[in-house]
């Protein structure tokens, strides 16, 4: 269960940032994190454990995961000058 909106945690994501993620951010959300969720909840529960659990027991598999994720988190983040506005593209 989630206790956020994808648009909620997109929302305070740019907040904790100060950075503006790019258009295509939610839809991407939306479309993978339901997957994730249950691939999540088959681990757990072939561990009998509940998700939370599993993932304080797995803490590893997630660090490993993001150091070799084919998204590079800079993707996700619009460029922008210095004066807060988005830079052209190139």
């Amino acid at each position: 269960n989630s206790t956020l909106t994808i648009e909620e945690f997109h929302s305070k994501l740019q907040e904790a940032t100060n950075f503006p993620l790019r258009p295509f951010v939610i839809p991407f959300l939306k479309a993978n994190l339901p997957l994730l969720q249950r691939e999540l909840l088959h681990c757990a529960r072939l561990a009998k454990q509940n998700p939370a659990q599993y993932l304080a027991q797995h803490e590893q598999l997630l660090l490993d995961a993001s150091t070799t994720s084919p998204v590079d988190s800079s993707e996700l983040l619009l460029d922008v000058n210095e004066n807060g506005k988005r830079r052209t593209p190139d």
